[in-house]
């Protein structure tokens, strides 16, 4: 009866009227959160409670059916009160918001790496890490060697885990953190992870470095490795000479394309070699070579063990 009645009204009115205390929307007036609405939505809800209780036709956050409005934040619907909330820490999976706030019942940013497991989008279901932002990730340069698989490392610019063995990278390898680098026996702290630029600008870009010896850890410098270059590390450790390369003239991947003898074409101009710094030359002893430019005897090693003096500075290259 009191719907007749309503419908009734509403068709004389064209207004909203109230059953049992509940609006009820006008047929027609259609949008979402306006009045009206279609078969999917027939209470034509707001996007703030766009769940609608077709028994009440009352607008909710949410249903133990539908979560509606439920997010990261408030995940899971409360059947009570049809209201998005969290109920402990494992509702909560955005590595974010990985705390449940038992009072407002909100996910909140983590305080403890507890929290982090089973968050969504981080390699392991445990072992993971509440980092200084109070965001759940996978790893920091500390915790490698329990949340990262055996013997690997962590990429301090991402948090997360490499695929590369601890230790496993030598001199002019480029890498992403100290732990990867070492020398012919392995790991070893006289090797960093050390950023590099190439005429000025960061090469090859501002995540990747190089391992360089430490001269303090790990003693003298020895061709072509004879460039002194300052710098701190990608995992943070302070300040340090390395033994390094002439970053105005060539590049760790040029240097090791001549320590590996690799040969070019040269109707090919450079392209055979590694760009930039890369040439490609007729070296003492060798056809075509791959080589790169100098300005000293130090900056170059057999095959092409000379850097020419007597040629104007533009033409000088190890081998020349």
């Amino acid at each position: 009866m009191k719907w007749s009645l309503c419908l009734l009204m509403s068709l004389i009115s064209a207004t909203a009227c109230v059953v049992e205390d509940k609006p009820v929307a006008d047929a027609g007036t259609g949008g979402n959160g306006g009045m009206g609405g279609d078969a999917g939505n027939p209470c034509g809800c707001p996007d703030e409670e766009p769940v609608c209780l077709d028994d009440m036709m009352t607008c909710v956050e949410c249903t133990a059916e539908e979560t509606g409005a439920c997010t990261s934040t408030a995940p899971v619907c409360d059947p009570d009160t049809n209201t998005c909330v969290c109920r402990d820490d494992a509702d909560c999976k955005d590595p974010a918001f990985a705390q449940c706030n038992t009072e407002t019942r909100e996910c909140i940013p983590c305080n403890d790496n507890t929290q982090c497991d089973g968050v969504d989008g981080l390699l392991n279901p445990t072992n993971n890490v509440c980092n200084s932002d109070n965001v759940c990730v996978d790893c920091t340069l500390e915790t490698e060697a329990e949340s990262c698989p055996p013997n690997r490392t962590c990429n301090p610019s991402t948090s997360e885990c490499t695929g590369q063995a601890a230790g496993s990278l030598e001199v002019c390898d480029a890498c992403v953190a100290d732990s990867e680098c070492g020398d012919s026996t392995g790991a070893s702290d006289a090797f960093k992870c050390v950023p590099l630029n190439y005429q000025g600008d960061r090469f090859p870009d501002d995540t990747t470095g190089f391992c360089l010896k430490s001269i303090e850890l790990g003693g003298s410098c020895s061709n072509p490795y004879r460039i002194v270059v300052e710098e701190t590390s990608l995992s943070g450790a302070e300040a340090d000479d390395y033994c390094g390369i002439n970053e105005d003239l060539t590049t760790c991947p040029a240097v090791q394309a001549l320590l590996a003898d690799t040969p070019c074409d040269p109707e090919n101009g450079d392209e055979d070699c590694p760009q930039p710094a890369g040439l490609c030359r007729e070296l003492p002893g060798v056809v075509n070579r791959c080589t790169y430019p100098c300005e000293s005897l130090v900056e170059c090693v057999t095959p092409g063990s000379t850097c020419n003096q007597s040629l104007p500075e533009e033409s000088r290259y190890c081998g020349s």
